[in-house]
């Protein structure tokens, strides 16, 4: 496996993340006249149901599905910068980046997370270096740390 840099990873993780305001899109009703979520909503308690805290308030189970989340949406986020480079137009960019950011979407669903959990482990993931590398290795994007 190859080591990415893990602030890049989790920077494309976050630029991807599934903001609310796409999950309210998602919802049956939720159309252009609709009101627009606010961009960011953070949880009083955390989505995954411990407390925040480190690496250890995520679940092992969590801590995997994020991972193979977090795995295919830096996988759409590479596929889909080289379409936006390549686009003609703003337009263009716009409609690529909706796209990633549905594909995206599903990528977390899939894996059984809404958006929020899936934001939240990534948002703790930030400042905690042994959650970032779990995730990592969950992901598949590091190898694990001898201790």
């Amino acid at each position: 496996m190859r080591n990415f840099d893990t602030a890049t990873i989790l920077a494309a993780a976050l630029a991807l993340a599934v903001p609310a305001q796409l999950a309210a899109q998602q919802m049956p009703g939720a159309g252009a006249g609709a009101p627009a979520a606010p961009k960011a909503v953070t949880p009083a308690v955390p989505s995954t149901g411990t407390p925040p805290g480190g690496s250890a308030s995520v679940p092992d189970a969590t801590v995997e599905q994020v991972g193979k989340a977090l795995r295919k949406v830096e996988e759409i986020r590479r596929s889909y910068a080289e379409r936006m480079q390549a686009a003609a137009s703003k337009d263009q960019q716009q409609g690529l980046s909706q796209q990633a950011m549905t594909e995206a979407q599903q990528a977390v669903r899939s894996q059984g997370l809404s958006p929020e959990q899936y934001n939240q482990v990534i948002r703790e993931a930030q400042g905690d270096m042994a959650l970032r590398q779990r995730l990592l290795v969950a992901a598949g994007l590091s190898q694990p740390q001898q201790q």
